[in-house]
């Protein structure tokens, strides 16, 4: 498939598999960020980057319904650079019979926040958007309002993976920890960890309950 240059940085499916997303290296500053048609396999849309991005993920679906013009759903991308965190909306114009893809950053304190961010993903509570950083944070966005909420420390080594699972947030860290997190917005818990022996360096969503698998406390030795 064509339509980014250099090495594939990340790719993803969309959550009901339409659509693929990848961002590449580029042949120039910045990344090439391209969204394919998986009906057909064309790019329906492309985007270069000024700023590298480092990681993506998709938002929620949201369905077209009775009461919508356009009947085909609306999807969201969100994209991480060091210095900002933009969210890309892709929607079917009934104008050009085409999808289009429309950017906006979300909103950081006036003092900024540099960060490399090592991954992302929806948070258990509707409109939550988290991310890991090198220095280890659990960095939450509230991506209704395209907002900053907080950045808190969880583990050592780099923050490199994360997926959600029902209520809880697994993480895993350049220390070799892997954490179980419950909570949301400013406010999370430690609810168990492991320690494995190299770093956990990727994670996934399973569609079975691990959530609700053995996973030990947090207060174990």
């Amino acid at each position: 498939m064509i339509g980014v240059d250099g090495t594939v940085k990340t790719i993803k499916f969309s959550e009901d598999d339409r659509f693929l997303v990848a961002i590449g290296e580029g042949s120039r500053n910045g990344n090439d960020m391209a969204v394919w048609d998986m009906q057909n396999g064309s790019v329906v849309q492309y985007l270069k980057h000024p700023k590298p991005a480092t990681c993506l993920c998709w938002g929620r679906t949201v369905v077209a319904d009775a009461s919508r013009r356009v009947k085909t759903p609306k999807y969201s991308i969100y994209t991480f650079h060091a210095q900002m965190v933009q969210a890309h909306f892709l929607e079917y114009d009934i104008r050009t019979m085409h999808f289009s893809l429309t950017t906006h950053k979300f909103r950081f304190p006036s003092t900024g926040l540099t960060r490399t961010y090592y991954d992302c993903c929806l948070g258990p509570t509707p409109g939550e958007l988290l991310a890991g950083t090198s220095v280890g944070e659990l960095v939450v966005f509230n991506a209704e309002h395209l907002l900053y909420r907080a950045a808190l420390p969880i583990v050592t080594g780099g923050l490199l993976s994360l997926a959600c699972a029902g209520s809880f947030v697994f993480v895993g860290a350049g220390d070799g920890k892997c954490k179980k997190l419950q909570g949301n917005d400013q406010y999370w818990s430690v609810v168990g960890e492991t320690q494995v022996a190299t770093p956990t360096v990727s994670s996934c969503s399973p569609t079975w309950t691990i959530a609700d698998q053995p996973f030990p406390n947090s207060n174990s030795g």
